[in-house]
Parts: C-alpha cells; sequence; structure tokens
C-alpha cells in the first residue's frame, strides 16, 4: 500500500509519540537532534510504512523527520538515523546491480580511505538583478545548480545571496576478506556520510581499517566527459543515513554449542600442540621448529594494559629468512588462509618483461639493453635479490616528481624473479608499448596530479607519462654527412662478406637520382672508394661500395648492429651518441632511403628515443602486412610481410607540434578546465597548453592578489581601476574582502586557493619534460622469459623503459598508510595499507626487504606501539595496528650465511630486524638422507592428493584460534616465572670475555618480553587460562633455537644478540676498539701521518689480521673518524 506525504507524516507521529517522545525530549534538552530508531520496531508498529522505507527511503525519512517537527520540543530539524535492517536488505559490494538504486541497504566493510571532512552545499539563494525577486534553490545533484530564469522573465546572471553548508566525508569500503573466495580481489564503493555522521566521535570510529555496517540509499553518480556531455555509464555510491562501527573482529567465528564443545574436547587431548603443529603447512615436509612457532604465533600472548597508560603487545611477530625455493612462500600463503582475518601482501618491486628497452648511460656513453639482458649480466646469477651496483657509475632516465624534470640518475641495484602469471601489454596513442606484471605501477597524469597506478587498474584511455625530452650532451662522436650515409645504409643497405669479396649495397629505385649522387659522394669523401650503380629488378639500382678498406671502416661505425637483418635493424650507437647535427642528417638519410617503414621494433623503438634527444615526442604506428598490397616508397616496390611499423608524419622538412606535450582535457582537474579552458574545448581542441587558457582578465586578477596575498583596494584600483572592486565581488566564490579599519584588503578565497594551486601545479606540468599519451590498447599476454626483471633508483623511484619511453615505478607493499587525492570531494584522503587493514589478525609480508623506504621508516613504530602515525598534505593521524606480523626476506647474496650477522645479509636495518620475537633460517643444503624424504613427501602428495588431510581440518583450525582469541587470557604462574627468569638471567650473564675484551651480551629485556608472549600462546593451545613450567620451556626452546640461528658468533663460542640489533658482535667491536687504540698510539709516536703498515704489524699482536685491519680503516673512514691524505697513509679527523 502506498501512503501519500500526508500520511506517511501522520504514521510517523503515533509511531513516535508511542514509542520515543520521551527519547525526543530528552535528547532535545541535550542539545542533541539525531534519533535512532530500530528499523524491528518500526516493522512491528506499522508493517506497510516499514516495507515503503525499504522502497522509497528518501522520501519515508524525510517525512519521518518532518513528523518530529510536530512535536513541541526545544531543537528543531531532527535527523532519523535507522538501524538493524531485515537481514534481507543485506547486500555484499560487489552484488550491487540497478535494481538496488534508491533502496535502503545494509553493507558491511573495512573503511580502506576516508577522505578529510569538506562543506557541502545543500541550498542556495540567488537575487533577481531585475525584480529583487529570491529564489531558492535545492543542491540534490553533485554539480552546484543555478536558476535558469526568474518570474519576471529574466534569463541567466543572478547574484548569489547565501548557501547553507553541512559537513560532509567521503569513505571507500572495501569487501571484508572472509566474504571472498579462491583468488578474488576485494571490490570497493564509495559511502557519503553528512552532517552528524562527520562528527568528530563518529570520525574516530570511521579512520582506515575499522570495520563498519552502513545502513545505506544506493545511487547513481553521473560520469560527465570531457566535452561536459553526461556519460551513457554512471558509478555507484551509497549516501549513508547511519554507520555504525563493529568492535568485533570479522574474523571471529560465530560459534554455536557444537563447536564450543568440539573445541573444548579437542584441548583435552594430551597432544594437541602436536597435532597443531601436524595440521600447519602439511604439503611441506620438515621445519617442525619453524612451524611450532607458527602455531604459537597464530595463538598469540596477551595484550596487556598498565595504569600509567603504556601498552605491551601479545603479538608475536616472527621473520623467515632463507634461501630461494625453501618454501618460505608456501609457508606464508598457508598462514594467510588459516588465520581467521589475515591480509598477504609481497615487497617486491614491480617487474617488466626481458625484451623491454633500457636506455642507459655508462661513463657517459649512451646504449640501448634490453632490461633482462642488463640485470642478467650483472645480478651475479642470483634470483629474488637486489644486488648493488655500488661499484658501477650505471645511469637510468628518471623523473624528479617535485621539478617534473628528465634526469640521468644512477642504478643503485637490479633485480629479477621468477613469474608464472601472464603480463600485461600497453600500448599507447604514440605507439609506445611496455610490457609488464600486473602489480607494476605506471605514472598517469589524474585529476591534473601525477601518480602511479597498477597495472590491473588501468583502463584505455587513462592518460600516461613519458618523456619529452633527455638531457644530453653534444659530441662529435661522427661527421653530419657520414652520419647521413649510414642512414641509407640503415634504410636499405646490406654488407657482404663472402669468398674474399667486400661490398657495402644500397638498393635503391631507378628515380632516386638524388639518393644515388649523394651516395656516391659521401662514399668517394669517407670511405675512398667510388661506388657503382647496376640495374637491379624492372625498376631498381644496385649501388655497390667495393673494397676490404671501405667495408671495416663502415662496420667499425655500425659497431655491433653490422650484418643485421632488416627485422632485427638498428641505429648505431655511434648515432646515438652524436651531436644534434649527426642525428638530424641520419634521420633525414633513413627517412629518404625508406620513408620511416620498417620491420624492426628495435629500430622503432631507437628512433623514438633518438628523437627525445632532440626535444620531439615522434610516434608511430603498427599494422600486420599480409602483402595483400604492394609497398611503394619512392616508387619502389618493397617487400615488408608481417609487423611492419611506420614513423608517423616522417617528412625530414616537417616540423613536430609536439601535440603530445600537452596534456588531453579530462586528465586535468574540472576547475581548472572549467575556469580557464571551457571555451576551448570543441573537436579541434582535445589538448590544453599555456597558450590555450582563456579567461585572461580573470587569470590576470587571480595572479596579482595571489602574489600580493593580501592586496589593498587602493593597489587594486590603481592596477584594474575603479570596477576591480564590483567585478570581485561578482566573482565572490574565489575572492575575500577583509575589513581591516578603513581599509578593505582583498585575499584569495578558500576555492580560490585552490584554483590557484590547480594553477601552479599546471604550469609546472608544462614547463616539464613530460609528454601525455593515453592509453589505447591493453593486452594479456605470455611472459619471453622465465624470470621478470626491475632496477632501482634511489629517491625517484622510477625509471624510463620500454618500447620508444614510458616512466615506470618502483613499487613495493603497501604496508602502512599514505594519503591520496580524494577524486569526489577534492580533498585528500587516508589510505590504509596491509598492517591497519590487518588489525586484530595478522599481516603476512613477502619480501620484506625489497619494500619501500618509507613504508620500512612506518614499520618500526607498527611493529613495537602498534600504530601508525601519518602526517601528509593536512591530514594528521594515528591508526591502529594491532597487527602480528609473519614476514620472509631474502638473504643479499642468494644464501643465508651463518657465520656472518643477519643483518649484513638482508636489506633490512637491525633496528627493525631486532623488533620480531623469532628469526629462523631457512636454508637448502643437498643432504641425501633428508633429500630422499623431501622427494618422497612431494611426490606422493601428487600421486595421492587425499593424503595431505590432517586430524585438525582448516575450518577446525580458524574456530579454534578464535575461540581462543576471545576466550583465553591466561596469566603467568610462579613457577613459569621462576623457569623464565632463571634463563634469563643464567644466559645474559654466561658471556665470557679475555683480556682488553668487549665482553658479549647473549640476550636483552626485548627477549624476556619475547619469552612471555611464547609462553602465553603455550598455554592457549591448550585452553587454560595459567601459564604453566611447561609452557615457559618451550617458549625458552624456541627462543634458544632462534638465537643457535642467528645470534651465536662462531669466533667466541657465544651467543651474541648484538649479531641480531647492530649487526656488529662484540669480537668485532673489540677489534675495531683495539684498531682506534693502536692509531691514537702509532699518531703520539709518528705523527699525524700514519702508516697503514704499522697498524697492521701492531694489530697482528692482537690477533687482528691484515684484512681485518683494512675493512675496520674503511668503515672508520666511512664514520669520518680517519681518512686517508694520501696512498698507504691515515689520519685521524
Amino acid at each position: 500500500m502506498h501512503f501519500d506525504a500526508t500520511e506517511q507524516i501522520e504514521r510517523f507521529k503515533e509511531f513516535f509519540s508511542y514509542n520515543y517522545e520521551d527519547s525526543l525530549h530528552h535528547l532535545a534538552s541535550r542539545g542533541i537532534n539525531v534519533l535512532k530508531v530500530d528499523f524491528a520496531q518500526l516493522a512491528k508498529f506499522d508493517p506497510e510504512i516499514a516495507d515503503q522505507l525499504l522502497e522509497e527511503p528518501e522520501d519515508i525519512i524525510r517525512a519521518a523527520e518532518l513528523a518530529i517537527d510536530n512535536f513541541d520540543l526545544q531543537l528543531k530539524n531532527f535527523r532519523v538515523r535507522f538501524y538493524n535492517l531485515p537481514r534481507d536488505q543485506f547486500v555484499f559490494i560487489r552484488d550491487i546491480r540497478s535494481t538496488h538504486l534508491n533502496k535502503f541497504m545494509t553493507i558491511e566493510g573495512i573503511v580502506r580511505q576516508s577522505s578529510d571532512v569538506r562543506p557541502q552545499v545543500t541550498s542556495a539563494k540567488f537575487e533577481c538583478p531585475s525584480c529583487g525577486n529570491t529564489i531558492t534553490i535545492l543542491q540534490l545533484d553533485s554539480r552546484f545548480k543555478e536558476p535558469s530564469r526568474c518570474s519576471c522573465g529574466r534569463r541567466g546572471r543572478f547574484r548569489l545571496v547565501s548557501k547553507d553548508l553541512v559537513d560532509a566525508q567521503r569513505l571507500v569500503l572495501e569487501e571484508i576478506p572472509e566474504s571472498l573466495q579462491g583468488g578474488e580481489q576485494p571490490k570497493r564503493l564509495s559511502v557519503f556520510l553528512k552532517e552528524d555522521l562527520v562528527e568528530p566521535k563518529m570520525e574516530k570510529k570511521t579512520t582506515p581499517g575499522s570495520k563498519v555496517i552502513v545502513y545505506g540509499i544506493v545511487k547513481e553518480v553521473p560520469i560527465f566527459l570531457r566535452t561536459g556531455a553526461q556519460s551513457i555509464r554512471y558509478d555507484l555510491m551509497v549516501e549513508a543515513n547511519n554507520i555504525e562501527a563493529i568492535e568485533k573482529s570479522f574474523g571471529e567465528y560465530e560459534l554455536d554449542d557444537l563447536d564450543e564443545k568440539e573445541i573444548k574436547k579437542l584441548s583435552q587431548d594430551p597432544k594437541i600442540f602436536e597435532k597443531l603443529t601436524k595440521s600447519i603447512a602439511p604439503s611441506i615436509y620438515g621445519h617442525e621448529k619453524i612451524k611450532e612457532a607458527l602455531v604459537l604465533q597464530l595463538m598469540g600472548g596477551v595484550r596487556k594494559f598498565k595504569e600509567d597508560g603504556t601498552t605491551t603487545r601479545g603479538d608475536i611477530h616472527i621473520l623467515l629468512v632463507g634461501d630461494p625455493g625453501s618454501g618460505k612462500s608456501q609457508m606464508l600463503t598457508f598462514i594467510s588462509k588459516a588465520a581467521p582475518k589475515s591480509r598477504l601482501v609481497s615487497g617486491k618491486g614491480a617487474s617488466l618483461d626481458y625484451n623491454e628497452p633500457l636506455l642507459i648511460r655508462k661513463n657517459n656513453f649512451l646504449d640501448l639493453v634490453k632490461i633482462g639482458e642488463f640485470v642478467d649480466k650483472n645480478c651475479n646469477g642470483l634470483d629474488e635479490v637486489f644486488v648493488n651496483l655500488d661499484s658501477e657509475d650505471i645511469k637510468a632516465l628518471s623523473l624528479n616528481l617535485k621539478t617534473k624534470k628528465i634526469e640521468w640518475r644512477t642504478i643503485k641495484s637490479v633485480y629479477r624473479h621468477k613469474n608464472k602469471d601472464k603480463l600485461l601489454n600497453f600500448t599507447l596513442e604514440t605507439g609506445r608499448q611496455v610490457r609488464v606484471t600486473k602489480d607494476h605501477s605506471i605514472f598517469v597524469l589524474e585529476n591534473g596530479n601525477t601518480i602511479h597506478k597498477n597495472a590491473a587498474d588501468l583502463k584505455r584511455g587513462d592518460c600516461v607519462l613519458i618523456p619529452s625530452k633527455m638531457p644530453s650532451e653534444e659530441k662529435n662522436a661522427i661527421d653530419p654527412d657520414f652520419a647521413r650515409l649510414v642512414g641509407y645504409y640503415i634504410a636499405e643497405g646490406h654488407l657482404i662478406n663472402k669468398d674474399g669479396s667486400y661490398k657495402i649495397e644500397f638498393t635503391l629505385n631507378n628515380n632516386e637520382d638524388f639518393i644515388l649522387k649523394d651516395i656516391k659522394f659521401l662514399s668517394n669523401k669517407f670511405l675512398n672508394q667510388e661506388a657503382k650503380s647496376y640495374k637491379h629488378g624492372e625498376n631498381g639500382i644496385r649501388v655497390t661500395v667495393y673494397g676490404k678498406d671501405a667495408y671495416y671502416r663502415f662496420v667499425d661505425v655500425l659497431g655491433k648492429v653490422a650484418h643485421k637483418r632488416a627485422k632485427d635493424k638498428r641505429i648505431p650507437l655511434l648515432i646515438l651518441n652524436s651531436n644534434h647535427d649527426a642525428r638530424s642528417e641520419f634521420i633525414k638519410g633513413y627517412i629518404l632511403g625508406d620513408s620511416g617503414v620498417t620491420k624492426s621494433k628495435g629500430l622503432m623503438s631507437d628512433l623514438l628515443y633518438l628523437y627525445l634527444q632532440d626535444r620531439i615526442i615522434a610516434s608511430c604506428s603498427m599494422r600486420l602486412d599480409k602483402n595483400e598490397k604492394k609497398n611503394l616508397i619512392n616508387g619502389r616496390e618493397i617487400k615488408k610481410e608481417g609487423l611492419i611499423y611506420d614513423l608517423k608524419s616522417p617528412n625530414p622538412k616537417k616540423i613536430y607540434k609536439n601535440r603530445y606535450k600537452n596534456p588531453p582535457f579530462e586528465s586535468l582537474s574540472k576547475l581548472l578546465c572549467d575556469t580557464f579552458l571551457k571555451t576551448i574545448i570543441s573537436s579541434d581542441y582535445s589538448r590544453a597548453n599555456e597558450n590555450r587558457l582563456g579567461n585572461n582578465n580573470f587569470l590576470t586578477r587571480l595572479n596579482f592578489i595571489s602574489n600580493e596575498i593580501f592586496a589593498t583596494g587602493g593597489e587594486l584600483r590603481t592596477k584594474f581601476g575603479d570596477s576591480i572592486l564590483e567585478y570581485l565581488g561578482e566573482n565572490s566564490d574565489y575572492f575575500t574582502k577583509i575589513r581591516q579599519g578603513r581599509e578593505c584588503l582583498v585575499a584569495l578565497s578558500e576555492k580560490g586557493k585552490l584554483l590557484f594551486d590547480e594553477l601552479i601545479r599546471f604550469r609546472t606540468l608544462m614547463q616539464g619534460d613530460l609528454g601525455f599519451t593515453r592509453i589505447k590498447k591493453i593486452e594479456e599476454v605470455e611472459s619471453s622469459s622465465e624470470y621478470v626483471y626491475d632496477i632501482s633508483i634511489p629517491e625517484n623511484e622510477n625509471f624510463v623503459a620500454g618500447f620508444g619511453g614510458i616512466i615506470c615505478h618502483n613499487t613495493g607493499a603497501g604496508l602502512t598508510a599514505t594519503v591520496v587525492k580524494d577524486e569526489f570531494l577534492r580533498g585528500w584522503a587516508l589510505e590504509a595499507g596491509a598492517l591497519v587493514l590487518a588489525n586484530g589478525g595478522i599481516a603476512v609480508i613477502d619480501e620484506l626487504d625489497k619494500m619501500n623506504p618509507e613504508d620500512r621508516d612506518a614499520l618500526h613504530e607498527a611493529l613495537e606501539q602498534q600504530r601508525i602515525s601519518i602526517s601528509k598534505a593536512n591530514i594528521q593521524a594515528t591508526l591502529r595496528a594491532e597487527t602480528t606480523v609473519l614476514a620472509a626476506a631474502n638473504p643479499k647474496l642468494g644464501r643465508f650465511d651463518p657465520y656472518a650477522p643477519i643483518a649484513s645479509q638482508i636489506d633490512l636495518p637491525p633496528t627493525l630486524i631486532n623488533r620480531f620475537d623469532l628469526i629462523f633460517p631457512i636454508r637448502d643444503l643437498p643432504n641425501k638422507e633428508l633429500d630422499e624424504k623431501i622427494a618422497s613427501h612431494v611426490l606422493n602428495l601428487q600421486q595421492n592428493p587425499d593424503d595431505i588431510k590432517t586430524e585438525i581440518s582448516g575450518e577446525l583450525l580458524k574456530k579454534y584460534l578464535s575461540y581462543t582469541k576471545q576466550k583465553v587470557f591466561p596469566h603467568l604462574t610462579n613457577e613459569a616465572i621462576e623457569e623464565i627468569k632463571s634463563f634469563y638471567v643464567g644466559l645474559r650473564n654466561s658471556g665470557q670475555k679475555g683480556e682488553d675484551e668487549i665482553r658479549p651480551i647473549p640476550i636483552s629485556a626485548r627477549q624476556l618480553e619475547a619469552l612471555v608472549r611464547l609462553a602465553e600462546a603455550s598455554a592457549r593451545t591448550k585452553l587454560s587460562d595459567k601459564v604453566t613450567r611447561e609452557d615457559a620451556k618451550r617458549g625458552i626452546e624456541l627462543l634458544k633455537y632462534c638465537l643457535m640461528q642467528v645470534g651465536y658468533d662462531y669466533e667466541t663460542g657465544q651467543i651474541d644478540i648484538d649479531r641480531i640489533t647492530t649487526g656488529v658482535p662484540a669480537s668485532q667491536r673489540s677489534k675495531i676498539v683495539a684498531v682506534r687504540e693502536i692509531i691514537k698510539k702509532l699518531e703520539n709516536k709518528v705523527g699525524k701521518m700514519i702508516p697503514i703498515a704499522d697498524i697492521i704489524i701492531e694489530a697482528s699482536a692482537q690477533n687482528v689480521n691484515e684484512s681485518q685491519v683494512e675493512e675496520i680503516i674503511e668503515q672508520l673512514k666511512r664514520e669520518a673518524e680517519v681518512f686517508e691524505p694520501k696512498r698507504g697513509f691515515v689520519s685521524r679527523l
């Protein structure tokens, strides 16, 4: 039954009078104008109006609020917030369809992003200049709406009198992990909050990582094309009526009585710990100690809150460091699936296909190489390891993100890893291509901002950043005329060295007299040989240069591209390293000879890079030629079956317009386009540049006032005339007037500042070294190699690579949190990383050593204080990260070395390594007996997959873990305290020292706290509320095992915790102290110039050998304690 508005209001009046009248008066007396209504209560009182609420929520909610206005209350404008909607109204984010539009729905999710709170206009009043009539316009759409006409007949240019604002915020919800199946990726949905839903007390409950239930109305958001027209496609969003934070973890299973009975029965089994251990990664043979530790990690210790306000974490952090192929990643994957709540991320860099071109500069010499070939040559055969190139001065092109300039930056390291997934091949409208992994990031221009996006998230039409130039040094490597001859050869030449005959041949058409004469002239000039010409075919000419000397002279110039077939031809490196005149003549010769058409993909890529040296963004097209049509070049028929690459507009006299130096309108901010570019957005213009900025009067005034910060009325009148203040009043959205005594000051409003910031960002783009080209095609393709490749460039964290040059980003794990641009509310949004999203669960991190520096710095705080602090843009926040961390890293040299400190073996700072409770090295060593067992285990599972079943199923394990987290909080017994104390004090004082040696510290207070957590976790495996002596012993045994593996100093035969915490054991520190003292002693004896040979002699008497002395001196030089005034001598600073 459908009720009209009056009936709806009356029914709600009756409902509120019966159920909520006292509550309304109480709320009004406290100054609160928000009433929360239980939907079930409404449905019970009036089923018809409840059903209508679900179908027509906007009208019914408005009727409910109007009904409250009829009560005699101290406050008006009450807001009604509903909760407890029927289960039928619940919908997963991925299942939202057009049938849900304008319906009242319930949605659950994790807050992935939260924008800052910004004002939003709800209604605006305008005054008609003709009749003075006031017109009120409700602002219901995303665009600000003005009146079209007045009742007096006037159309347009109405004066804005006032506007009503409410606070608004945008959240991005992500599906909860437990709702996903298989390899599904979580979907996201925008949620808009207003008014009381964004008050500070609510804002604290909706920070990134929070779990929430949203009751709201599903709406469509129009998508506007760059022409201003509305697209036929829409985005979806939810306008929240109510939002509730969920206190419990989504990972907590709803356990019924039968579940609890089964769990309690299982806990009574005396072999429960062994059964739990066997249920961990049963497909992996061995590693029992690690599996025991993983059981305790899943159980966790007890988080403690102290009276002074501090807390002690209960989460157990574990780090696995091991050889490639040792099963680390498999164990991590298992734990991520077994834990009730988890996030699995990888810190490894995103990677490119083997064949992707990379332009490098070594010793100021340019070379275009395949990235796979380059990395393979420098990685020393190591997989999944960043291999440093510190001894090499090799540079690559990189984008400075601040200045937007392309510069040469040193390649710090190279990296490769195996890849089984398909790659994505991107083709841009300039013909440029790049083939990358799906997690690779590429730089794009979006809303006027240069950002990097995962390849999997890119779509056709996105605007990709490319270099528009490259910094180059002018070298006179080759005579320009000789370069033109090389151009003719690359177009239509080949070499012959057969049976003692040496020839350089060119194939021309018989009407190409100019080229024929030019080749003969150049041959005489540079090769000292006269070129001979012969008839070739019906309309061709074969031009031949004979002679061994001429042949080898030409081969020397061609270098490694000599003897290449047509489809493999490349530009000689001598041309790439020449000056502008030589490059231009080469291009002239090549285009005259071949019209820019080639079968060689490598040659076309080289040409695009070559043009960049002269600040030209050249482009090309690709087509599949089946030889159905004749290819004619200067009237000459040529055969070019297969893939053909055409250089666009190849006329050598044509001046390139560099249209791709201008960004497409749709990639810029809407505010900038609407203000300065609106009049030129048409079929004639699809791209913007500074010369096309319109609205010049406004632009001049905006620039003047922004430069002055505060401009006085007198200054403005002097500059712009007496009408300026009236002009500023008409544009009051952008300018604000401030009275200071009798003086009137003018400054930019918030919208004016935002516009000016957009203008500055646009000018920086235009003055940078960037080009902007849309994605034309995206294809899923196979990798050309079993590996994919990456390079690392510090600070900029990006490099130019790919066919013709595309700006690629070095990506790492999104572990902590970051600030991103909010597309909807034009502000900043806080986006949570894996540690925040896994709050209350476990974060599983593969390739920890390859994460980006920003995440690495933030991880220190997250592991110990279990929070993440963010201070970027205008957002300052502290996010909860009460998360257990299981991480894996690879040794720098590929294999773990038990004799070297762990801090020197992985690319992580010792202070971060020290925050892990347990560190396990996983070694892959040949052992016939063990290898036979592993082989039998693996092959048996391949033959009989059902044998992998364990006594505790995966589902039961999740329930068991969830039960312990919810209901088991053991405390230490006196016996457990005594056991831990005895071990700690005994081990700590066990270190021995000789004369003049520093005593090693075997254990610290950090390990003492780890022992407590491990013992508590052991008690939880039995669902016990007491930590017994046996539990303490189990924790001690695991810690001792780890310390012997990574903390044992083979030189002293003792455990030294400094091997983990600082990377410098006590034995090494003793030698450093000894060398320092020797240097000081010799300085007093021989003066400032101390011979290194004397230091070595003195040190040998203290058991410090020559290589150790040299290593220590190098370390002292790095720490600026000594320097080397001349070879073989050192001096103290």
